[in-house]
């Protein structure tokens, strides 16, 4: 089944209508007749065939992590606070403080 089609005489009166335009049966004859080439140009395109290439390495439905993959080292997908140095408000940078980086350890 095509996906583009030609409308009707009457459809694309409608049309026009809709858009506040009084279109004569010369301007909907050349309206459809200019349609006429790009539908066709539709079609020729469905036609064509949908060239897939072949497969080098097929998906897998892959596997849960056990064990030693599950670790919880930085860098993997388990979170993990990080400590970084911050400056508090009137102290020196010397007196600065290591603090956590986590809003629920403030």
């Amino acid at each position: 089944m095509a996906s583009a089609k030609l409308p009707t005489p009457d459809e694309l009166k409608a049309v026009g209508r809709q858009l506040g335009m009084n279109l004569s049966d010369g301007d909907i004859a050349f309206f459809l007749e200019t349609m006429g080439g790009n539908v066709a140009a539709y079609h020729a395109i469905e036609a064509m065939a949908d060239p897939m290439p072949a497969v080098k390495y097929p998906r897998t439905p892959g596997y849960r992590p056990e064990g030693a993959e599950t670790s919880t080292t930085p860098g993997t997908t388990r979170a993990s606070p990080r400590r970084v140095l911050r400056q508090a408000p009137g102290q020196s940078a010397s007196r600065s403080r290591t603090t956590c980086a986590w809003p629920a350890c403030r």
